[in-house]
């Protein structure tokens, strides 16, 4: 996507300068490229290069992707971390709900300074925070190992080389599940057992786990979603406390692609709750179990159905639903309401002639045709020519069908999303540049237009958000009330 590297351009070249813009636009064009010739291609010295590539793989945006026989690095640019960079209010907001302001500092200080030890955070951020809330040492370590258990910060690897008995004594460790020091962080296969932090460890980095911020807010979003259906508190709290769980056992340092969580037993859940200090008894919480394994479409699956004993979740039934809200509502935005109604009757009933979905939307056809051109020219909506009968030489004999491929306007969706964030971004940067003004009238319509870009950027990062970050595109979930067409511009039925 031509535009998801623009903004990914933008955003280096606003958050670490341009040597680093410079530097991963070349990337972006020519994947595999050494330090000498990025040097030529964005005309920087050496040093420079070095300089912004050692800042840049700091933060996740450059990785080493292969080193030949000559002992050449070859680097390769890496969109996400740079497109998540915009969501330090949301992740900061999410980090203090969890773990206080210790929490809050320590996701603002990885996200400034890139990867940091545990001697390094403790420098930088944790000891004057520590100080000004009058707390001892322990409770700064007690916080960076609860993050590092629950995936919030991320293992990046060590600073040093260790030696063969540093090797064979970490393999002990792991062997007997542990030791002094040593935390178990990561799971399924990227399980492991890392250093625990430690003012005085300055080897062992730890990174933003980008991913797993991600999930978190994909559990909100879920939850809001049957809250719009079913008003039942203690449900809602079984709902979140078992995504909570199945995130706790996700291999959350990957994007995600389940659509379905593993079996969560219920007494794990109800045992959640008592702890989150719910009060909760038996008859109320399977009263709520019950209420949401009711809800159509299903989002919860009971095993057995007769007597459940375990349970397992469906958000990317949910988040589907989420999704075709947000499209709908863009081309609301965009086309109207009539348009909203032309795009939503195609997407529910599938191939149809325009004279028929002038009668479903109660729209006279001139309006109907007018929006379907207007959809077809942005490519959300597409034309099938049908012969009526075996003489196809005449225009008479023809007729058209309209119809919606979901997953290519998802797509479609995100290229507007990113042009308009892209948009907004060159915006900033302009107002940045421009003189500032010496009347304070001036300066309050400044500051008034550069919060209302923040707020729209904000607003347009949601949305990139639900459409990209909260899972694969699938029609195994997909809303019931869509006809999925696939590859093959075959029609199926999402529950097929």
């Amino acid at each position: 996507m031509i535009h998801k590297n623009e903004v990914a351009f933008a955003i280096a070249r606003a958050h670490f300068g341009d040597d680093a813009g410079a530097v991963i636009r070349e990337l972006l064009q020519h994947p595999g490229t050494g330090e000498a010739v990025l040097a030529v291609k964005t005309k920087l010295t050496r040093v420079r290069v070095r300089a912004a590539l050692r800042l840049l793989i700091l933060h996740g945006a450059v990785v080493v992707c292969e080193k030949k026989q000559s002992q050449v690095l070859l680097y390769e640019a890496r969109t996400e971390p740079l497109l998540m960079r915009t969501r330090l209010a949301l992740y900061h907001g999410l980090a203090e709900r969890q773990f206080g302001e210790l929490g809050r500092v320590v996701v603002h200080a990885l996200f400034v300074r890139g990867r940091l030890t545990a001697h390094g955070l403790h420098v930088c951020a944790l000891d004057q925070t520590l100080r000004e809330l009058e707390m001892d040492d322990d409770a700064g370590l007690s916080v960076l190992s609860d993050m590092a258990r629950t995936g919030l910060i991320v293992w990046c690897g060590s600073r040093r080389t260790e030696s063969d008995a540093g090797i064979k004594r970490r393999r002990e460790d792991i062997q007997n599940g542990g030791g002094d020091g040593v935390i178990e962080v990561g799971r399924g296969d990227n399980r492991r057992f890392a250093a625990a932090p430690s003012r005085k460890n300055d080897d062992d980095l730890w990174g933003i786990c980008y991913w797993y911020l991600n999930r978190c807010f994909r559990n909100e979003a879920c939850r809001l979603v049957v809250a719009e259906r079913l008003k039942d508190s203690l449900a809602l709290d079984v709902l979140i406390t078992g995504l909570n769980l199945a995130l706790s056992r996700e291999n959350a340092v990957l994007p995600s692609d389940d659509i379905e969580t593993s079996e969560i037993k219920t007494d794990d859940v109800k045992r959640a709750l008592i702890e989150s200090n719910v009060a909760v008894n038996d008859r109320d919480f399977w009263r709520a179990v019950k209420n949401l394994i009711a809800l159509d479409p299903p989002c919860v699956v009971g095993i057995p159905a007769e007597a459940p004993q375990t349970l397992r979740f469906i958000p990317g039934r949910l988040i589907a639903e989420v999704r075709m809200e947000t499209m709908e509502e863009m081309i609301k935005q965009r086309y109207g309401k009539s348009g909203r109604r032309v795009f939503r009757a195609i997407a529910i009933e599938g191939a149809l002639e325009d004279k028929m979905i002038a009668d479903r939307c109660m729209l006279d056809p001139k309006t109907v045709r007018e929006k379907l051109f207007a959809l077809q020219r942005d490519k959300f909506v597409d034309v099938q020519e049908v012969p009526r009968s075996h003489d196809a030489q005449r225009a008479v004999n023809w007729f058209y069908l309209w119809r919606v491929r979901p997953h290519y306007v998802c797509e479609r969706f995100l290229e507007i999303l990113y042009k308009s964030q892209l948009n907004v971004i060159l915006r900033l940067e302009q107002l940045e540049r421009l003189k500032k003004p010496d009347d304070e009238v001036g300066i309050k319509l400044r500051e008034r237009q550069r919060a209302l870009l923040g707020v729209s950027a904000m607003r347009i990062d949601q949305s990139v958000m639900v459409m990209r970050d909260f899972g694969s595109f699938t029609n195994r979930f997909f809303p019931a009330k869509y006809t999925i067409t696939d590859s093959l511009s075959r029609s199926v039925h999402s529950d097929l």
